[in-house]
């Protein structure tokens, strides 16, 4: 999974119940799935439980209540 592609990820794109994300838009221009490791889905698990729960946002990772850029997270 691409850097960009991992940002830009939303909450209803994981379906950690199979251990899978769908990846909306690759580089083809088509969804792509992608399966996760059991370590990863259990580590997800635990980020979501903590992450903030906002009406409005529905990318999974944020930062100050936001989705971060590329950018932002390469300069952190």
């Amino acid at each position: 999974m691409r850097f960009s592609e991992l940002l830009s990820l939303g909450l209803d794109d994981l379906d950690l119940a199979v251990e899978r994300a769908i990846v909306r838009g690759s580089k083809p221009g088509r969804d792509r799935v992608v399966f996760l490791a059991p370590s990863l889905v259990e580590a997800r698990h635990r980020y979501l439980d903590k992450r903030p729960k906002l009406p409005d946002e529905e990318c999974v990772f944020l930062l100050h209540q936001r989705s971060p850029t590329p950018r932002t997270i390469q300069r952190r």
